[in-house]
């Protein structure tokens, strides 16, 4: 495959060390919004604290949020 965008969302930031960070898979029918579908686990002081760890939740090919072929939207893109 070429030219495939993966959207994903990041939570928080990364530290000088560059080791805090989190990385959530979501479920095959769900998409990156982590926010959206966890957000009693996101946040400062929870499970997944972005004031500590940078959490990053990519979209997976293949799936409803993460479909190949089509560009455009999202938060991000890796190509």
């Amino acid at each position: 495959m070429r030219d495939v965008e993966v959207r994903y969302n990041t939570f928080g930031h990364l530290n000088e060390a560059k080791d805090n960070v989190l990385v959530v898979c979501h479920a095959l029918t769900g998409n990156a919004r982590l926010d959206t579908w966890w957000s009693s686990i996101l946040g400062p002081g929870k499970a997944f604290d972005t004031d500590k760890y940078l959490v990053v939740c990519a979209n997976i090919l293949g799936t409803y949020g993460g479909r190949a072929g089509r560009r455009g939207g999202g938060q991000g893109a890796l190509v």
